[in-house]
This record gives structure tokens, sequence and C-alpha cells, in this order.
């Protein structure tokens, strides 16, 4: 079965993340972000940013966060209100480790795609 699924995928951990777009049963990465310095928090906040300039642009349909939850914590923190209003699926887990290829199953996608959150 194929459907469309417009929403983003982000994978991250206190030092790295993987924002993702998934299409034909697998995930194809957009791009990869790492932190400079070892501060966790700093790099959550400035993967909240990068999060908040894509969802003002109008990029962003939908969101799917996978973090550890103090990784995700800080993230959810600094969002922006477009941006959390495009969050549909959070897992508090550090899923950095999976291959793009391995990853649909660790999130519970619909079968016709994430419902799209309301606008703002």
């Amino acid at each position: 079965m194929t459907y469309l699924d417009s929403a983003w995928y982000m994978v991250a951990d206190g030092a790295r993340a993987r924002v993702l777009k998934h299409a034909g049963g697998t995930f194809h990465p957009l791009t990869t972000l790492t932190a400079d310095d070892g501060d966790e928090e700093a790099f959550a906040r400035r993967l909240a940013t990068y999060l908040n300039d894509a969802a003002e642009r109008g990029d962003i349909d939908g969101l799917a966060l996978a973090a550890p939850p103090r990784t995700l914590h800080v993230l959810r923190t600094h969002l922006s209100a477009i941006a959390r209003g495009r969050v549909v699926s959070e897992q508090p887990h550090d899923l950095t480790g999976i291959a793009d290829h391995d990853l649909p199953s660790h999130f519970d996608i619909p079968a016709t795609g994430w419902p799209r959150p309301l606008p703002e």
C-alpha cells in the first residue's frame, strides 16, 4: 500500500540528530545536525530553533519527535507555538542508533499517514 506522509521525523540525542521524511515504506534523510561543544541543552535549543524556522516557513505539515526524555523535554520547551502545533507524535527514546530503513517499525505510522494538525 502506498500512502502520502508529509510529516518530518526527528531522531535526536544530546549530540546528534537526523531529520527525515517517510516515503515508500522507508525514511529518507533531509539533514543531519551535530552538537559543536557537547552541551546537550544548547544542542536541543538549536534543534528547536531549526524546527521553529522550518515551521514558520511552512515546510512542516506534521512533526514526529524521538529523543531521550531530557533532550525531548528541552526541545519541547523551546518549540514555538507553530512548531508545537505540528507535533503528531513524541517518543521518549533514543533512536539515533537505528538505521533509517529500520525506523518505520519504531513509529506507529498510520497507513493513511498522520492526520494533519489543525492550523493555528
